[in-house]
């Protein structure tokens, strides 16, 4: 892993420098004779590519940030964007007067499942699950995560 960061880092680093040697070779291969590199031309040509080191270097770092966060939004979205959960399913006064000491304030007695998506088959089902109030459980998948917290 180690070798294959400090190659990518070889090639960003020599981009300009390959960059102008390219520029150069295909200015003069395009028309030899029409195109002679004289001193004025080099000259003004590397003070331009000196000029985009600094912008070269930085673009693919720049790539990465602009593709993270075309990502982010688009799960921004999708989270922004589900469907709501159904008030009538939830039952407040059945919690409340389980949630005394040694009572669970959740608790899934029969088949319970869970999905991201409605129009997906559930992604994890539990047979039974009590959650004491107060307590947080973490469901962590190699994607997402579920959090369950009772109040």
């Amino acid at each position: 892993m180690r070798y294959t960061g400090n190659t990518v880092n070889f090639f960003l680093q020599s981009a300009p420098f390959l960059m102008a040697v390219s520029s150069f070779a295909i200015y003069l291969a395009s028309d030899p004779d029409n195109h002679v590199l004289d001193a004025e031309k080099a000259f003004v040509s590397i003070s331009y590519f000196n000029l985009m080191k600094t912008p070269l270097m930085w673009l693919p770092f720049f790539m990465n940030e602009i593709i993270q966060a075309w990502v982010s939004a688009n799960r921004i979205n999708d989270y922004l964007g589900a469907a709501e959960i159904n008030p009538a399913d939830i039952n407040r006064e059945e919690a409340a007067e389980a949630g005394g000491e040694g009572k669970p304030s959740l608790e899934v007695s029969s088949e319970g499942s869970f999905c991201w998506d409605a129009d997906l088959p559930p992604t994890i089902s539990l047979s039974e699950l009590k959650v004491g109030k107060g307590q947080l459980i973490g469901i962590i998948g190699q994607v997402r995560t579920l959090y369950i917290q009772s109040t």
